[in-house]
């Protein structure tokens, strides 16, 4: 379980990284939701994974400040998007691993949340 406080930080990088990844070909009718089902998913993982996960994303969220200035959520949607490339070419497993958690599981919590909604793919 995610504490309220860690949740209310995390909730406008997770959205700004779900709206970075869905929005383009899938839209953004149920972008809300789905980053409250993101987060919840994220909350009920076992803790070594959900601690690191919630940490990452808080560190990807202070690189916006080192790199251009401003948080990650802050960003305009072009630089947001170069700083996941960044952090998915890295070589350092974990930050390319965080990558591809937010590319995979995102999108399927998207997907999820549409289907819900009477939408096919």
């Amino acid at each position: 379980m995610i504490r309220p406080l860690v949740k209310a930080r995390l909730r406008p990088v997770v959205r700004n990284l779900l709206l970075d990844l869905v929005a383009d070909e899938f839209g953004t009718e149920h972008l809300e939701e789905s980053t409250d089902r993101l987060l919840h998913r994220i909350g009920e993982m076992p803790p070594h994974l959900g601690a690191g996960m919630a940490i990452l994303t808080m560190v990807y969220e202070s690189h916006g400040i080192a790199r251009y200035g401003q948080a990650m959520h802050a960003l305009a949607a072009e630089r947001r998007k170069d700083m996941f490339s960044s952090w998915k070419a890295s070589p350092v497993g974990p930050m390319r691993d965080w990558t591809q958690f937010y590319e995979k599981m995102g999108v399927f919590v998207y997907w999820s949340t549409m289907e819900d909604h009477g939408a096919h793919p």
